[in-house]
C-alpha cells in the first residue's frame, strides 16, 4: 500500500504524494495540513499523486472550505483525471477547476 504524505517544497507551495483514498485518508489526515493556518498563500501540486477516488474528492472540498473560511488564497496544480472525472459527476467541477 502505498501511503499519502506532503512534502513542502517552498514557502507557501507543498507536493502531495502518493495515493488519496479510502485506504491513506482517515480523521488524521487534515493534520497534516496545518500550513492552512498559516494566513498566506498556499499551492498544492498534485503532479505526485499515483491514484485518487471520492475520498480524494471529500479531502480537496474539505480544504477548500477551510481556506475560504480562513480566507486564504488556495491555488490546486496537477489534478488527477480521477478527481476531475468524479468532480465533473458529482457537480463540483467549477469549485475544483477553479481553484
Amino acid at each position: 500500500m502505498n501511503q499519502f504524505h506532503i512534502e513542502q517544497t517552498s514557502l507557501g507551495s507543498y507536493r502531495l504524494n502518493g495515493e488519496l483514498n479510502f485506504k491513506t485518508i482517515n480523521q488524521k489526515t487534515l493534520k497534516k495540513f496545518t500550513f492552512l493556518s498559516q494566513q498566506q498563500p498556499v499551492e498544492l501540486d498534485f503532479s505526485s499523486i499515483q491514484s485518487a477516488d471520492s475520498a480524494g474528492l471529500a479531502l480537496i472540498i474539505e480544504l477548500i472550505k477551510i481556506s475560504q473560511h480562513k480566507g486564504i488564497e488556495l491555488t490546486l496544480h496537477n489534478l488527477p483525471k480521477q478527481i476531475i472525472n468524479l468532480s465533473k459527476l458529482c457537480d463540483f467541477e467549477e469549485l475544483i477547476i477553479s481553484k
